[in-house]
């Protein structure tokens, strides 16, 4: 049964009077800087009606429609049917059907107005109801148009005193070009838009959802604008967080995560990558940006003409903390479920000065604070090899080699930690990704070790505690640190492992070595361990701090003949080596030396 329109017509005529064409315009059609934008506005009571269809039934295909033509546009889509409080919702003023439904995404009332910018006569088929709509708020009754059954019909004649036929079709028709993928994103109802111009111009856009195990949605959204062009993908991972107000559900404040494909080693996976531009989004885009490398998204109070957000309001205000709470927590979501790499890392990189006094972004310091402290806090930064690590118990390698020499215990030594310090993995370097490598270092304030700064701080202690092996592999290291080797400091430090195991400097200050190459004649003087230097890397390091294989003359001199300074009746238990040891130092070429 229709809704009897006149009563309605009456109705307004008392509350509006007969002047509403006079103020009408910029009443309800001069709202927005952009006029076009009246097709969100259709989208989105588009989105509610779906969404109340899909209250009552499920099998129907969410699909919405705009046909364009030199004069008119056309809008179908599959939701609820109007009933008569839409018939009056949408022949009012500053009062809609939603205004009492927080989860709906109209609030103002004025949504469906916008349509006035290109229109005086729209029309409505729907259910039982087809009217068309004169002077703003007197609905008409008018015959039905052929439709599919169960959808709703908006016709648009573009009959605007002060606009063209033709500067409506192409402002129209541009604005179906902008439309773009995301614009489905954050819709959680409708799954496909389609559009048609007359002049053959079309595009279709598709949604498709999957519930991961982990409490996050993959969404997918497929695109394609004529035959002539290749079909576009976007992939994204949606997580949200429900939001009350006054004790009923208010919808929910959502991150979206820009998903890209990758092969590697034959195969192909997905990691998450940070998107260029991120403008809030409440269920479409506004005018202000967040400068944050996700998008958020959320009911928040806009202006009137929705193309802003007033930071100000407390609901407002109260949806960034919600979102800060969900940004927390899809950093550990992110984790579990395997997608929390350098590259997804990245996404989340904030520069705090963005987010400073007046600036537009100011209202989102929260969630970028929120970001800092879980991140400083909690093992979300990949580490080297597998794993996570809190930015409090990381430190980054300026080289490969200084991370593959030192392990996290000996790294914890060497920082005097009493926690476990991590390496974080190689994939974060200055070069590879350099934002988020500022931000670790200026932000957070990391550490980042270089050969230098690795050396310096290995004291004593720390050496003896090492494997003969590991020996081995630092003076591998340290034969290619020529910069490291010219440092004042590194002739003080006890380098050298000597076959007792203790350890002592190359030379003493005299320049004189305190210690000598393992050699195949016997020798009295303090010798490198054989086991530290079995390489040829390890050798030419030894070499070239001074250390050589003793001279046999020195070593009688210096080691065989003090012990026979004095007479003695008895020969010493060396006596039979040490004359073999001279005659060997007799033999060498210097004639000045053996004499």
């Amino acid at each position: 049964m229709r809704t009897n329109y006149e009563a309605i017509a009456d109705e307004n005529i008392r509350r509006f009077g007969t002047a509403i064409d006079e103020y009408g315009p910029q009443l309800l059609a001069d709202r927005y800087s952009d006029r076009t934008h009246f097709v969100y506005e259709l989208l989105q009571n588009a989105e509610d009606a779906i969404g109340w269809r899909l209250q009552v039934e499920k099998d129907f295909q969410r699909s919405v429609t705009f046909r364009l033509t030199p004069e008119v546009l056309y809008f179908q889509h599959s939701g609820l049917p109007f009933a008569e409080e839409h018939v009056r919702g949408i022949c009012n003023i500053g009062k809609g059907t939603k205004r009492q439904d927080l989860t709906a995404i109209g609030k103002h009332g004025i949504g469906f107005k916008s349509v006035y910018a290109y229109t005086h006569h729209p029309e409505v088929h729907s259910g039982d109801e087809h009217f068309v709509i004169e002077s703003f708020v007197r609905p008409r009754a008018m015959a039905p148009k052929p439709m599919t059954k169960g959808d709703t019909l908006l016709v648009l004649p573009f009959d605007h005193p002060d606009l063209s036929l033709e500067t409506a079709y192409n402002e129209i028709l541009d604005r179906l070009h902008s439309l773009g993928l995301k614009t489905l994103l954050f819709l959680r109802h409708i799954s496909s838009i389609q559009w048609q111009a007359s002049d053959g111009e079309q595009g279709v856009y598709l949604r498709e959802t999957r519930q991961l195990d982990y409490g996050i949605e993959h969404v997918t959204l497929l695109g394609q604008e004529s035959d002539d062009l290749e079909p576009v993908e976007e992939k994204w991972l949606v997580l949200r967080k429900e939001v009350f107000h006054d004790g009923r559900s208010a919808g929910f404040v959502e991150v979206a995560f820009e998903v890209e494909s990758i092969t590697k080693d034959a195969t192909r996976r997905e990691r998450l990558a940070r998107v260029s531009e991120s403008p809030l989004i409440v269920y479409f885009p506004t005018e202000k940006e967040t400068h944050l490398g996700f998008l958020i998204q959320g009911p928040y109070r806009t202006t009137p003409s929705r193309d802003n957000v007033p930071k100000d309001v407390q609901w407002n205000q109260h949806l960034v903390s919600c979102t800060a709470e969900l940004v927390t927590e899809s950093l550990e979501k992110l984790r579990r479920s395997g997608y929390l790499t350098a590259t997804a890392l990245d996404a989340f990189v904030v520069e705090p000065d963005k987010f400073e006094g007046q600036s537009q972004a100011a209202m989102f310091r929260p969630i970028a604070q929120a970001i800092i402290t879980a991140i400083q806090s909690q093992a979300l930064i990949p580490r080297y090899k597998s794993g996570h690590v809190s930015a409090a118990c990381a430190r980054l390698a300026r080289a490969a080699n200084v991370r593959s020499l030192v392990n996290s215990d000996q790294l914890a030594s060497i920082c005097n930690s009493p926690e476990p310090v991590r390496w974080v993995t190689g994939d974060i370097t200055r070069q590879l990704m350099p934002r988020l490598h500022t931000f670790l270092t200026n932000t957070l304030k990391m550490e980042e070790i270089d050969a230098e700064s690795l050396v310096r701080r290995m004291s004593e202690p720390f050496l003896k505690a090492q494997s003969d092996e590991w020996i081995q592999d630092l003076y591998e290291f340290l034969y290619e640190q020529q910069a490291v080797r010219r440092q004042p400091w590194f002739a003080t430090k006890p380098l050298v492992r000597l076959s007792s195991n203790s350890h002592v400097t190359a030379v003493d200050r005299s320049g004189t070595p305190r210690a000598y190459l393992p050699s195949k004649r016997r020798s009295g003087f303090p010798t490198v361990k054989k086991s530290v230097c079995s390489t040829e890397d390890a050798i030419h390091f030894l070499k070239q701090i001074g250390l050589k294989e003793p001279d046999p003359v020195d070593d009688v001199i210096v080691n065989v003949l003090p012990r026979y300074t004095e007479q003695s009746t008895e020969y010493p238990v060396e006596f039979d080596d040490d004359i073999e040891r001279i005659i060997e130092a007799y033999q060498t070429d210097s004639q000045r030396r053996r004499e």
